[in-house]
């Protein structure tokens, strides 16, 4: 089709054109491809041009492929440019020139004007994504049995990557995900994620709302500042360890605690193993040739060791919690228990302390020692 004005004019022209270059290597394409050329005289000069190319390609253990080329603008005075060297001539192109290829639903698009590579998905599932791997393989008929089937309803749709290959590029990943349908939590609305790679670090950026004071100003909540540095993720304001401390917490197999027969208490078994430094590295953080009460070693005859220190709601600004609770088991030779009430929250049970600490003696005897401590509202009575 032509259409004339004054000395401007405009046609189309599809036709189907025989396409040979080399994907890869190992992938040499030769087709037969739907051509479609568009020129524009009213368009401003250098961009009067634009078309794209389309075919299918066959490739062992995917199937069938397609694959496509789209430009803005001519590489040669009279806009042609030779179909055989086309993702070669689309490098000098100064306007949007894309090189894309579609299977399944996945897509990857080579953007040769920005030097970007993008992945997208569409109609895929984490439980269908599996299965067409399987399919792959040589099974056609593989499907998820129960109860892994509900991976196919984990919806991939709005996933996205991209790599950008500039020189000197800031950012060199981009991964989006935008959700089916958003996420309600109360205080917290998520619509989708992004993921990005600057300047050697990883950063998460929330698409949604948060009603907890300051976040929602936070880079987290802002994609378009690059999102929180996921290493440092910012404190969630006015909380905290205010109602949660984990003190401390162990577990091993085959390990038994020092100087176990001395002591007295639960809570010293547990102010015992805080006191043991902490790991920075491979080694370990104490010499285990001078074993010390409280250190935990390696002892065969032992079964489990376990021990946890944790306060719920915090006393003002104290170090204290108003509850208080240790437990500390070391199969076969120590097993205790600490419970401590404190502060107005406990109101008549502030001040109650229960400490009850089980030692093994011989394989017969063993021996339990208990301290309890009253309420503050009872250790002074008047009469």
């Amino acid at each position: 089709a032509v259409a004339a004005t004054g000395t401007r004019s405009s046609y189309s022209i599809s036709t189907r054109i025989r396409w040979i270059f080399e994907l890869t290597p190992q992938i040499p394409i030769d087709i037969l491809a739907e051509l479609g050329l568009d020129y524009d005289g009213s368009r401003k000069p250098g961009e009067e041009f634009a078309g794209s190319v389309i075919g299918t390609i066959n490739i062992d253990f995917l199937g069938p492929i397609q694959i496509g080329y789209r430009f803005g603008a001519p590489t040669t005075s009279s806009g042609v440019t030779t179909l055989r060297d086309l993702p070669l001539a689309a490098a000098a192109l100064p306007a949007n020139s894309t090189l894309w290829m579609s299977w399944k639903g996945f897509r990857a698009e080579y953007d040769f004007d920005k030097q970007v590579v993008a992945f997208s998905l569409t109609g895929w599932t984490v439980g269908s994504l599996i299965t067409a791997l399987v399919e792959m393989l040589g099974d056609p008929y593989f499907t998820l049995p129960a109860p892994w089937s509900v991976l196919n309803s984990i919806a991939l749709n709005g996933f996205s990557i991209q790599f950008d290959l500039k020189s000197g590029a800031k950012s060199r990943v981009t991964a989006k995900y935008t959700l089916p349908a958003p996420i309600d939590l109360g205080f917290l609305t998520i619509k989708g994620l992004q993921f990005l790679q600057v300047d050697g670090k990883v950063t998460l950026a929330i698409d949604g709302s948060c009603s907890v004071p300051g976040l929602n100003e936070q880079p987290l909540f802002n994609p378009e500042q690059g999102g929180q540095d996921v290493q440092n993720m910012p404190p969630v304001p006015g909380q905290g360890n205010a109602y949660f401390d984990l003190k401390l917490l162990a577990l091993g197999q085959r390990i038994a605690i020092a100087g176990a027969p001395t002591f007295k208490t639960t809570q010293e078994v547990i102010k015992a193993l805080e006191a043991i430094p902490a790991s920075s590295g491979p080694g370990m953080p104490f010499d285990p040739s001078q074993q010390k009460p409280g250190q935990p070693y390696y002892n065969r005859s032992s079964n489990w060791l376990g021990a946890m220190h944790f306060g719920i709601l915090r006393i003002g600004e104290s170090a204290k919690y108003a509850i208080d609770f240790m437990v500390v088991f070391n199969d076969p030779d120590l097993y205790g228990l600490r419970l401590a009430l404190n502060g107005d929250k406990m109101k008549v049970l502030a001040g109650l302390a229960i400490d009850v600490l089980y030692k093994k003696i011989t394989d017969d005897i063993g021996c339990y020692q208990i301290e309890f401590t009253l309420p503050s509202v009872l250790r002074n009575l008047d009469f």
